[in-house]
């Protein structure tokens, strides 16, 4: 199937003039159908993804980029992606409409032209559920992170990203000491590769706002490494302009309550933890 994108109907401004501009002025976001809907369900709207709580996020930050800045140049274009038949459009189109947020394209593609349809829209941040669509769009040299599956939250809360300190700061050759197999070795590598242009895209919509009472929080977790590399992460990330409210150097310690504590929408995957489960 060759990657097919349709206008989705109702959508909010913010989107529409998304659409309208010039590349370097869009953020192109996208994001897999099935991390927002259950797209397997009967019921009608369809039932919540694991990940929806992700998308109210996302859409608080684009209301307030131009809430905030109604002459704001960066604008966000939301493309969920489906691999599914086109047959579902109108349940995804009516489901929007009904939990009451935005979506500026849908497009549909195979799923083995899924980096040629990530191309083709000039997208510049993939987000999934699924850790193999991430690692292959990775290896393709297009920043992509993991939505991580929890609770949606009844309050308006900050979009959370938590960046891995651990491909900031460490080699593959210690990687080989401590004794990951290749294939987390291939994944480290692809994801060393994108990171850079991950943390830009998020640093970017990031300053658009002030410390106090933003609606992006970013995080950073340093599993693997040492404190001094928890803190080489840091300067790192500062050095790319990307302002850290939390950081966590665990020096191998247990990482699931740090999941549990900071509860990010997005995580920067980088194959040596399982933050998908």
């Amino acid at each position: 199937m060759e990657p097919h994108a349709t206008r989705a109907s109702g959508v909010e401004e913010a989107s529409r003039h998304a659409h309208d501009r010039r590349p370097a002025d869009v953020l192109v976001i996208a994001v897999s159908v099935h991390a927002i809907f259950d797209v397997n369900s009967d019921l009608e709207p369809l039932q919540k993804g694991s990940a929806f709580s992700f998308i109210k996020a996302l859409q608080t930050v684009s209301d307030s980029l131009v809430g905030q800045h109604p002459g704001e140049e960066l604008l966000l274009d939301v493309i969920l992606l489906a691999t599914d038949s086109e047959e579902i459009r109108t349940r995804i189109v009516s489901s929007s409409r009904h939990y009451g947020f935005q979506i500026g394209r849908l497009c549909f593609c195979s799923s083995g032209n899924l980096i040629g349809s990530l191309q083709s829209n000039n997208v510049k941040l993939f987000l999934s559920t699924d850790t193999d669509d991430v690692r292959r769009a990775q290896e393709t040299g297009i920043p992509a992170a993991v939505l991580y599956r929890r609770a949606e939250q009844q309050t308006s809360e900050p979009l959370k990203v938590l960046f891995s300190g651990d491909v900031l700061s460490l080699s593959v050759d210690r990687l080989i000491e401590a004794g990951f197999h290749p294939a987390q070795l291939q994944t480290f590598r692809a994801a060393q590769a994108t990171i850079r242009e991950t943390a830009l895209v998020i640093g970017q919509m990031r300053r658009k706002f002030g410390k106090e009472a933003s609606p992006i929080s970013v995080g950073l977790i340093t599993v693997w490494g040492t404190t001094e590399s928890c803190g080489s992460a840091l300067k790192r990330m500062r050095e790319w302009g990307v302002d850290v409210d939390e950081a966590y150097c665990l020096a191998r310690a247990p990482y699931s309550p740090i999941l549990d504590c900071f509860q990010p929408h997005i995580i920067f995957y980088d194959g040596l933890c399982d933050f998908s489960a």
